[in-house]
């Protein structure tokens, strides 16, 4: 699919005129704005025609069940200087997993464990786009993004009893970095590809467990590796 959108683009670029070969002309000129709209969607369900479960990879062994996760972000952006930008973005996280069965690399074995998971976020992000080739239709992205979320998760197993499980408050700070590319399709229309490579920040978790204990869990995370999870394709429109 990304193959297909870069193929389309360079010759719906082709036909465009955005300063082809001038290595001295602005990706993206200084006062110009920006609105976009990306997200990814990661699906999985599994049950194994001999009851028996799904292998995946050597990672999942017996899996038997559901994962859907969601998120969408959009975010306002201004130009303060040749194909450098600040913007404002607004997201949403939405995440449900059924484990029925599974083994984890051979050494935890999950089941009936189910999770809802729900987060809203703002972010203030900079950006630095650095074109390819000499060409105003092609660039990588770095970016560099400052925010917080808040959302709910719950973590349960059905008994004979009902769902009892934990229920979680979820609030986060943190910073991140990210990488990606951009290919405008139209003089005013591009799509972008980005992949998180670094985040860091403070999280706290206002829990309640089966309804009667609460508790808490707070402290500082830090992920340097890319986040596949994140990987967010989007559109963005310049006016």
């Amino acid at each position: 699919m990304i193959l297909t959108l870069l193929v389309a683009g360079c010759m719906g670029a082709a036909a465009t005129d955005r300063g082809l070969g001038d290595p001295n002309a602005a990706f993206i000129s200084k006062g110009q704005y920006s609105w976009s709209i990306n997200g990814n969607y990661t699906g999985w369900a599994a049950k194994g025609e001999d009851g028996r479960g799904i292998n995946l990879a050597g990672l999942i062994k017996n899996g038997n069940g559901e994962i859907g996760i969601f998120n969408l972000t959009t975010e306002f952006s201004w130009f303060f200087k040749d194909n450098w930008s600040v913007g404002l973005g607004l997201g949403y996280a939405n995440s449900i997993i059924d484990a029925n069965t599974l083994n984890l690399l051979g050494l935890v074995d999950v089941d009936n464990t189910h999770v809802r998971r729900a987060t809203w976020s703002g972010i203030i992000a900079g950006r630095r786009y650095i074109p390819l080739f000499n060409t105003k239709y092609l660039a990588l992205i770095g970016e560099a993004d400052l925010g917080g979320s808040m959302g709910y998760n719950k973590t349960y197993e059905d008994t004979d009893r009902g769902k009892l499980g934990t229920f979680s408050t979820l609030y986060k700070i943190g910073f991140g970095v990210a990488c990606g590319v951009c290919l405008f399709l139209m003089d005013d229309m591009s799509v972008e590809l980005t992949v998180p490579v670094f985040t860091a920040g403070y999280e706290w978790n206002k829990m309640r467990e089966k309804q009667e204990y609460d508790g808490s869990l707070n402290g500082f995370y830090i992920r340097k590796s890319t986040d596949l999870l994140g990987i967010k394709l989007g559109v963005v429109y310049y006016f």
